[in-house]
């Protein structure tokens, strides 16, 4: 599953948590689904892990144009379809767009609602796609391509944005969304349903970063202005808090389907990693060679987490796997990112091989024997 690095979000809602009052709009009850709940359905597509060596795979961009040559890579499924952004110049300039690879397509560009942009944050085993597009009229809303790349406006709650960071292999999407006074509101989506607000205590909107495919949700509560603490969320349980280990802040990125979960927490001006178990206890993850700080943005089924470990100034991928042992990925760069790994233990990201700008999204394959 992968983690929305919400840094990474180009959206306004985070601005706009500490300006936001009263209380939201109830969803339309019965809401007609934008598409037929059997592209929702919940049986798992099954992992095929082949014998493969080590191999980066530069999944290139939309254009050759050095100058406007980059791509990103986010999230990547069991079968190794990627999703992310890429450059692409238009009458307006540079813009991105969301694409989807697969190795017998290449990148495909998924287009906008009419505006001018879009992004791909999470794409699930039945290569289901969610991020944001804006529309003609120039606001961001959450949107699901499907497996035939048709792009589908999940609407608001009452307002005029809304962006999705996360989908299940059940069709459950996480986001935020506005309601028609301009309050912000955390978001579960499906077919059956619609959007349904989930709000928690406190004067700020919880942010909802992943969902596993237990309807396990995992994300940021933020109690003030400047405390936000990681927390998990059920229907039935609702919030619990996890341990920082005696820090006062910290964030929640990935939950796995055996309910590990992978976030990060701050203490004297580090920024470190931390895995919990599914029983909640936490435990810190040790730096990569030569490392400073570390943000984990996902883990999978077995456990291994991907992220990225400032060393000695520049970001580089990094991993741990099911026993935390961390390395440092391989990538032939001088800049990259650790964003998704799948259960076949592929993963993806960007790189930078120079000291110039042109950054590629990539595909690593470790190399492993077939499964």
């Amino acid at each position: 599953m992968a983690y929305v690095n919400h840094a990474r979000i180009s959206f306004v809602v985070v601005s706009a948590i500490y300006s936001c009052a009263c209380s939201g709009a109830a969803p339309e009850e019965g809401k007609e689904a934008p598409f037929s709940e059997t592209s929702t359905a919940s049986a798992q597509v099954e992992a095929k892990c082949t014998a493969s060596h080590e191999q980066i795979i530069d999944l290139g961009t939309f254009t050759n144009d050095p100058s406007l040559n980059w791509s990103e890579g986010e999230a990547l499924n069991d079968q190794g379809t990627v999703v992310g952004r890429s450059g692409l110049p238009t009458p307006a300039g540079l813009q991105r767009h969301a694409f989807r690879w697969k190795a017998e397509t290449g990148m495909v560009d998924l287009g906008t609602l009419g505006g001018f942009e879009s992004d791909a944050y999470d794409v699930n085993d039945r290569d289901e796609v969610v991020g944001l597009s804006y529309t003609a009229e120039g606001w961001p809303r959450a949107v699901l391509w499907d497996a035939e790349n048709r792009i589908h406006d999940l609407g608001t709650l009452g307002g005029l944005q809304s962006y999705c960071s996360s989908i299940n292999n059940r069709g459950q999407v996480v986001g935020m969304a506005n309601d028609a006074t301009g309050r912000y509101h955390a978001f579960i989506w499906d077919a059956a349903n619609g959007m349904v607000a989930v709000d928690l205590p406190g004067p700020y909107p919880p942010i909802l970063r992943d969902i596993n495919d237990s309807g396990v949700v995992v994300g940021t509560w933020y109690l003030s202005e400047t405390v936000a603490v990681p927390f998990k969320w059920t229907r039935e349980d609702g919030p619990t808090v996890l341990d920082l280990l005696g820090n006062a802040t910290g964030q929640a990125w990935a939950i796995n389907n055996r309910g590990e979960i992978a976030g990060s927490t701050s203490g004297c001006g580090d920024i470190f990693g931390l895995k919990w178990t599914a029983s909640g206890a936490a435990v810190r993850l040790p730096l990569a060679p030569n490392g400073l700080d570390t943000t984990p943005n996902a883990i999978n089924d077995e456990g291994a987490i991907v992220g990225d470990d400032s060393s000695k100034g520049p970001f580089i991928a990094a991993q741990w796997d099911p026993t935390l042992r961390a390395s440092l990925i391989p990538l032939d760069a001088k800049y990259s990112t650790g964003r998704d790994i799948n259960n076949c233990g592929d993963v993806t990201g960007s790189r930078t091989k120079t000291v110039t700008p042109e950054s590629h999204a990539y595909l690593w394959h470790p190399e492993r024997a077939a499964q």
